[in-house]
């Protein structure tokens, strides 16, 4: 039978993403949004409870618990905090704590299962290689490609540096094809980095095309360019130390 602890976890995801329109993610201050949030959660936790081996009521309890603490989190984050990023981590934290409090009540199995794994994991030398790799190639990356393509944020207009939106933008742009490329590295899957280069491409040949932006076009080209040799680079080593 599948654990408490990922059931649970696909009853959450079913019911925060699947489950929810936008329109009610954003507006769970109002309590008819949040009482029909919330409906929707009981019904994901009465299939948990129903698909158990062993229908306790300690289990029904624990399941209407964290329904009312699932209700409880969404209003304080929604009433509380600003509508964004920092609001969606907060919320998905105290989510999964209080799922993790369910489970250690209920099943300390399941997480002490979870907790030998993990240090299972944490005794392998792959696992190091592949997280030193990450960090090498997203993270480091950025500084380094930084670096590298400071030299060339000179434009005509006298702006050394391009505008601050644009800048975080192209920060972000940066971690996720980074990391892309460095997991189809190390999965062997190096094909599809060429998806990633042309995805790209076509987004900028457009301004690639005129003239008043071209600078800016060719300052990014500079840098995707940093960003794709660094990125293979970091994964070719960690084949090398792997033996792959």
């Amino acid at each position: 039978m599948p654990s408490l602890l990922l059931k649970l976890c696909v009853a959450h995801l079913a019911g925060d993403y699947l489950l929810q329109s936008d329109q009610d993610a954003a507006n769970k201050h109002s309590w008819r949004v949040l009482g029909r949030h919330a409906l929707v959660h009981a019904l994901t936790l009465i299939a948990v409870g129903l698909t158990a081996s062993d229908q306790t009521p300690e289990l029904w309890a624990g399941l209407f618990t964290l329904l009312l603490s699932h209700a409880g989190i969404d209003a304080l984050t929604s009433r509380y905090l600003e509508p964004g990023f920092r609001r969606l981590i907060v919320d998905q934290m105290l989510h999964a704590a209080a799922l993790l409090l369910l489970v250690f009540g209920l099943a300390p199995g399941d997480l002490w299962n979870a907790g030998r794994w993990l240090g299972q994991l944490a005794q392998q030398r792959e696992a190091w290689w592949h997280l030193a790799g990450l960090l090498s190639a997203v993270w480091a990356g950025g500084v380094v490609i930084g670096l590298a393509v400071k030299p060339y944020a000179r434009f005509s207009d006298g702006d050394d540096s391009p505008r601050a939106g644009l800048a975080r933008a192209g920060r972000t742009i940066g971690y996720c094809e980074r990391t892309l490329i460095y997991l189809f590295m190390v999965t062997g899957s190096e094909p599809l980095i060429g998806f990633v280069i042309g995805a790209k491409a076509l987004m900028r040949l457009p301004e690639a095309r005129d003239t008043g932006t071209r600078e800016t076009s060719e300052y990014y080209l500079v840098g995707t360019l940093f960003s794709f040799v660094w990125a293979v680079l970091i994964g070719v080593l960690v084949r090398a130390a792997l033996h792959r």
